[in-house]
């Protein structure tokens, strides 16, 4: 059974890449938002294309519930969904990844736009880790005061 995994991340790499070279960011962003349903908030969801307005740098987003205050024993939607403001952003891009963070977070936290306390950044190719802890400090918690948190498609460098 082990010796399948390295096959299957490979395979998982394959497809990634490929939805980068064949610029399918509208894909990817499906597949993070699933993800931060299941892994983050489940009362998480996309925000809608660009095309129809723009979106403010945020891919996905929660809506508002106080189902886990009002039920906390339940299970399943309610116990994953999250009371604060969480935002999903997400990139197949591959270079000036630290420059593309930083655009996006400015977006989702500029003037006027809603609140959010924790920022969940997708991105298909690694991020190293001196630009992620950079990030999360400088511009994270001094600049914005949200949580910045890396979900990488693929281990970091």
């Amino acid at each position: 059974m082990t010796e399948r995994i390295p096959e299957a991340e490979a395979y998982v790499r394959f497809r990634l890449d490929e939805l980068s070279s064949r610029n399918e960011h509208h894909r990817f962003e499906e597949i993070a938002t699933r993800v931060t349903q299941k892994r983050i908030s489940s009362n998480i969801i996309a925000t809608g294309p660009v095309s129809s307005g723009g979106d403010q740098q945020r891919d996905a987003e929660t809506f508002t519930t106080r189902l886990p205050n009002k039920l906390p024993h339940s299970a399943g939607f309610a116990a994953a969904a999250s009371t604060s403001p969480v935002v999903l952003a997400c990139t197949v891009q591959s270079g000036s990844l630290k420059q593309k963070v930083l655009s996006d977070l400015a977006g989702i936290c500029a003037d006027g736009a809603a609140d959010v306390d924790h920022v969940a950044f997708f991105s298909v190719h690694p991020i190293s880790e001196g630009v992620t802890h950079d990030v999360q400090q400088t511009e994270g918690r001094a600049a914005h005061s949200t949580t910045l948190k890396w979900q990488g498609a693929r281990p970091w460098m």
